[in-house]
């Protein structure tokens, strides 16, 4: 038995006639079924560079991004050289395509438990940053779960999505070591 978890894709292209510049997208979807997190997209431009190769800074950061998004190595390098010679193909195949427009898409289906609780963490804390504001006065002399100090010594809480306030340092540490809101678990 393998502990590599388990990976599907698809690569796909769409062509678009243009009437000035054309571009060449790359979209990479990541699908996640087992954690909160629906869909990572992301896009590349200029896939193909002027002597028909595949751009090298595009192999670069597409490593760079599965590996932050927790693509099994083994899988990573499979991808980017599989949508690599994808593209190439296509160009080759349909010689106006550098005069058109070019999207190819690689969606990822990742169903790896354990990639995305960091992740998931980011995203959370993201959202986190938007709600980050002063204690209202009837707020002041609540107390933060986490700390269990008055919201009036910190001037600045947030508010998770279950409706639950803390001092953002607090429940930002807090999400950090534990996924889930400190009252609602």
């Amino acid at each position: 038995m393998t502990d590599i978890p388990l990976i599907s894709h698809r690569i796909s292209h769409q062509t678009r006639s243009t009437d000035g510049n054309p571009k060449q997208t790359l979209q990479i979807y990541i699908l996640r079924p087992n954690t909160t997190q629906s869909v990572i997209d992301f896009q590349f431009l200029s896939m193909i560079d002027f002597q028909g190769n595949f751009s090298e800074t595009i192999t670069e950061i597409m490593e760079d991004m599965l590996t932050y998004h927790d693509i099994h190595h083994p899988n990573l390098t499979y991808l980017i050289e599989e949508t690599k010679q994808y593209v190439i193909n296509e160009a080759r195949a349909n010689i106006n395509t550098l005069a058109n427009d070019l999207q190819v898409t690689l969606t990822i289906k990742d169903y790896n438990p354990n990639a995305t609780s960091r992740l998931d963490v980011d995203l959370i804390i993201t959202d986190l940053e938007g709600t980050n504001r002063p204690p209202t006065t009837e707020e002041e002399n609540d107390m933060c779960i986490v700390c269990f100090g008055n919201y009036s010594q910190h001037n600045n809480l947030c508010t998770l999505t279950c409706g639950h306030s803390f001092h953002f340092a607090c429940i930002d540490q807090w999400l950090r070591r534990n996924i889930s809101c400190p009252i609602c678990r």
